[in-house]
């Protein structure tokens, strides 16, 4: 998981006690825990969620990024396409500072750690196919301090998040395809019988 902070004002000079637990209960005296205690300096992240990222030609696409704020920054936040490629066009979106909530399969509210911007990418028919760099920036003003960043590309998986080694966010630009056949997972048969085999297909533009 990310890391988790907590900022805290404290209203008088005087001796405090900070406390780690875990609250999942499986702490171990021999685990090994690090802690950085400084001062507050409100920043924010701009991140993207995967590692990679296809776009199709002369269809709508979205391009969904991720603001996270720090240390208590809470102002709002321009998010752009810097220098996109020819052919290549996204609209400037303003990060307001409220994170996003989503329902889960239970129908529950689960609240992110950010505010997600979907971006509306139109790529144009001449775009050749191929991968191709997209810059992403982000600049915002908290109490009287300009910010900029640039977006981090984050590695996703159950239980972790952290920037990935990729660096540059890359798109891949191709042309979506008239069916795409899904199939199970696994799939076993025992030698000298029959099993069934299902598959599912998928038709785009009344294919």
């Amino acid at each position: 998981l990310s890391d988790p902070y907590l900022v805290q004002k404290f209203e008088a000079a005087g001796r405090y006690v900070i406390k780690v637990r875990d609250t999942g209960e499986r702490g171990d005296p021999h685990f090994v825990y690090r802690m950085t205690v400084k001062k507050a300096e409100p920043d924010f992240e701009l991140q993207f969620m995967q590692v990679t990222q296809t776009l199709y030609r002369e269809r709508p696409n979205k391009v969904t990024v991720r603001v996270r704020r720090v240390d208590g920054w809470d102002a709002p936040v321009e998010v752009w396409l810097e220098e996109p490629p020819a052919g290549i066009t996204a609209a400037k979106h303003t990060a307001e500072p409220k994170n996003s909530v989503y329902k889960d399969c239970m129908a529950i509210d689960q609240i992110v750690d950010g505010t997600d911007i979907e971006f509306e990418t139109t790529v144009a028919a001449d775009v050749y196919p191929g991968a191709i760099p997209l810059r992403f920036r982000a600049r915002g003003t908290f109490e009287g301090k300009s910010v900029e960043h640039t977006l981090k590309v984050m590695f996703y998986s159950s239980n972790v998040v952290a920037p990935s080694d990729q660096g540059d966010l890359h798109a891949y630009i191709s042309d979506l395809p008239p069916m795409v056949i899904d199939t199970p997972q696994n799939f076993s048969v025992v030698a000298g019988k029959s099993a069934k085999l299902t598959l599912n297909a998928q038709r785009f533009d009344q294919a």
